[in-house]
């Protein structure tokens, strides 16, 4: 049987080369190819001559179909051992991963959307309803992410009764055109049975159209039956309606072209979308807040 002829670059002990024959010349540059490609992956010196070490008694009829049996055995291994290495992590542990990622994202989006409404008077805090209208919902959150309410002011107030703000046209410097924007998006009405009572969020309409309601919004700051099924009822303030009161007492313009329009801009500085939880405790305190 032809012994092994080692390339010179390939460093083996003298006293193990013995222990590996192959059918030719070939098989042997390749198996030392293995060998430096195991050692790079910091194989021990054992497994590296396990991976290259051939029978010893093949013959010359049946040595060639053993050896290449034996190369391509020795090739699957190292393929598994690099891939295992190059990758850095089992099967099990990209499972776990991909399952962590899952949980975060479940904890990171459990609970019910808030919007957290920060003004030039403090902030409002506002759960959102999407079981009672959840098409005004996903328009208002995709405002919201926007920026779109950024900088919008509070237009027209009813003193202790209502404010209204979400118009465009709010954040140019001309008061006359407050009141007529709109996103370039109209919602289909979704009224419902859920009374306007103080602390109720809605969406704010042209009268006799149902279904033109955009981007203008109003919070309710007493108990409103005249509004009740007539308008489409999107959430409830939790937090700040103490501030929703301060800012329809703001004192109201004399002009008649701006009639229920604060004299001083109070502004909406943002909204964010928040999910959190909701506690028996909390739901209370929103009862006896809108009462």
């Amino acid at each position: 049987m032809p012994q092994m002829r080692w390339p010179s670059h390939c460093v083996m002990p003298s006293g193990e080369r013995d222990h590996f024959t192959t059918d030719s010349h070939k098989g042997a540059a390749l198996s030392a190819l293995f060998y430096r490609y195991g050692k790079h992956h910091r194989l021990s010196y054992e497994e590296r001559c396990y991976q290259l070490r051939f029978q010893s008694d093949c013959d010359i009829l049946s040595g060639t179909m053993a050896c290449n049996s034996i190369l391509k055995s020795t090739l699957i291994a190292i393929w598994l051992t690099v891939v295992s290495a190059g990758c850095g992590s089992t099967p099990e542990e990209v499972q776990t991963s991909d399952e962590s990622s899952g949980a975060h994202e479940e904890v990171a989006f459990r609970g019910e959307p808030h919007a957290v409404m920060e003004t030039d008077r403090g902030t409002i805090l506002i759960r959102l309803l999407p079981e009672l209208a959840p098409m005004t919902v996903d328009n208002f959150v995709e405002l919201a992410e926007t920026g779109f309410y950024s900088r919008t002011v509070f237009h027209r107030v009813l003193p202790s009764k209502m404010i209204q703000g979400g118009d465009p046209n709010s954040k140019d410097n001309d008061p006359y055109n407050d009141g007529q924007g709109n996103s370039g998006k109209f919602l289909k009405a979704e009224f419902s049975s859920h009374p306007f009572s103080r602390g109720t969020v809605a969406m704010a309409r042209q009268a006799g159209d149902p279904d033109s309601s955009s981007s203008q919004f109003f919070v309710v700051l007493e108990r409103s039956p005249e509004w009740d099924g007539d308008y489409t009822l999107f959430g409830e303030v939790v937090e700040g309606l103490e501030v929703a009161d301060e800012i329809s007492r703001t004192p109201l313009s004399k002009d008649e072209r701006l009639i229920s329009r604060p004299v001083v801009a109070i502004r909406i500085k943002r909204i964010v979308i928040e999910y959190r939880e909701v506690t028996e405790q909390a739901e209370e305190s929103e009862e006896n807040q809108a009462k």
